[in-house]
């Protein structure tokens, strides 16, 4: 009865096979195709398994940048509420001093009490998602930056090579002319 391997098992072995024979450690992508095809693995297989394996790479320095632009972001927004509250409160002292009536003054300062308090909460609430760096919520907003991430880079790459072209044919037209 022939020896039955788990696909656990199967991977170790062929880890460890492909060590040895790359004793420099490394492979070339030709290699790499070489030994899938000899596996019996669709090119397309190998292709996709690799572009998975370079997304598996990049996520941790990805989710590293994530966590340091959500800081810097809550950063910014704690600046935003410092210099707004100061604003207020020395314009708020500045109507005490100038001699408002309490009631008005106590009027005045209702609305943006009101403001502030919801804001402290909102400000208190983006401090801890800035902290967090786990679950469904975390998980949610890293996909998403990470989409903007790719588009940005999309319209870059294509705003960098219409300039080129579009360049290049004003360089052709003014040698023309």
């Amino acid at each position: 009865m022939p020896k039955l391997y788990s696909s656990e098992e199967v991977q170790e072995i062929l880890n460890l096979a492909i060590a040895r024979q790359a004793k420099a450690g490394e492979l070339t992508r030709q290699q790499l195709f070489e030994i899938a095809d000899e596996l019996g693995l669709s090119a397309q297989d190998i292709q996709r398994a690799e572009d998975e394996w370079q997304l598996m790479r990049n996520d941790p320095r990805d989710r590293e940048d994530f966590c340091r632009y959500r800081k810097v972001q809550f950063r910014q927004h704690a600046i935003r509420y410092a210099l707004v509250g100061g604003f207020t409160l020395i314009s708020f002292g500045l109507l005490f001093q100038i001699g408002t009536p309490i009631w008005l003054f106590l009027m005045l300062a209702v609305g943006p009490g009101i403001f502030f308090f919801v804001w402290t909460l909102v400000l208190l609430l983006d401090g801890l998602s800035a902290l967090q760096t786990e679950g469904e919520h975390f998980e949610r907003r890293y996909e998403l930056w990470k989409r903007k991430q790719l588009l940005k880079r999309s319209v870059n790459r294509f705003v960098g090579r219409s300039s080129r072209v579009v360049g290049g044919l004003f360089e052709r037209w003014f040698e023309a002319t």
